[in-house]
């Protein structure tokens, strides 16, 4: 035992509660963030179906294709796609907070369930759009479909994993692999918050608007591969890190924290800009 220990005192600082900090930071935002999108997909996307205008989502000049007034079929599977986002950025939020898991762990379960399902639809009309359907996301190079593919893939191999794992009562691994469902399922928001905030950040240095620069592929692959490594840095550190380990970790998680709230800003005012248009 440390002196420290023997006369009563606090024992030394090993960087766990500034790792907690910091992730605490990450979820507020990621709330704010994932709720902000939520209220414009329902404010955008929403109000279209319900005044029966589809055609007002070409006002999103973002989108590699919007509305096609002679392909219902695209429409359709847009339109589910949308929706299937709204149900992700909803529930999926609500799968992080620790007092929901606490307190009311049968919605816990069943809202869990919801979020995987609809993150394998979100998976799954996502590849069709883009190899059936041809949607081009990346300047007609294969390199967007292909980040989408594996976004996809992991969304199914994490879906797959963390069910296998409550399922057989691992119920500490099956919330790592959940959180690691989280963050690619939730791709497209990452990408939109790295792209933004590179915008406000570097005024769009490697980007241009076909979509072809070399940031405009980094960040194609990086919507879930950069948050799944901070993700595996923030967890290393957690559960068997040392004190220069969990502190660096900790100013990662904040610097990306940072980084994706300049995003979420700067995406939001758009999104505002947006709904003021209908």
């Amino acid at each position: 035992m440390s002196q420290t220990h023997a006369i009563g005192l606090s024992p030394p600082w090993d960087g766990s509660t500034t790792l907690n900090v910091a992730a605490r930071c990450w979820l507020l935002v990621t709330i704010l963030g994932q709720w902000a999108f939520l209220a414009y997909l329902l404010g955008f996307y929403g109000r279209t179906f319900v005044t029966g205008n589809p055609q007002e989502w070409n006002l999103n000049h973002l989108l590699p294709r919007g509305f096609v007034a002679a392909d219902p079929h695209w429409d359709l599977y847009f339109g589910a796609h949308v929706m299937l986002a709204a149900v992700i950025a909803f529930g999926g939020t609500l799968q992080l907070i620790p007092q929901i898991r606490a307190r009311a762990i049968a919605f816990h379960r069943w809202n869990g369930r919801v979020f995987m399902l609809t993150a394998l639809g979100g998976s799954l009309t996502g590849l069709w759009m883009v190899w059936m359907r041809g949607a081009d996301l990346g300047g007609g190079s294969t390199l967007g479909p292909l980040s989408v593919s594996v976004d996809a893939l992991l969304i199914i191999a994490f879906a797959a994993v963390a069910w296998s794992r409550v399922r057989q009562g691992h119920i500490e691994s099956h919330r790592r692999w959940a959180l690691r469902l989280f963050m690619v399922a939730n791709g497209v928001w990452f990408l939109r918050l790295g792209v933004f905030g590179w915008y406000v950040l570097s005024g769009g240095v490697g980007m241009t608007t076909s979509g072809t620069g070399p940031m405009n592929y980094f960040f194609d692959f990086a919507d879930c591969l950069l948050p799944l490594a901070v993700l595996e840095l923030y967890l290393r550190a957690r559960d068997g890190g040392d004190f220069s380990g969990r502190i660096a970790a900790a100013a990662t998680v904040l610097a990306s924290t940072a980084y994706m709230a300049v995003g979420m800003v700067a995406l939001t005012l758009v999104q505002l800009s947006l709904v003021s248009k209908l």
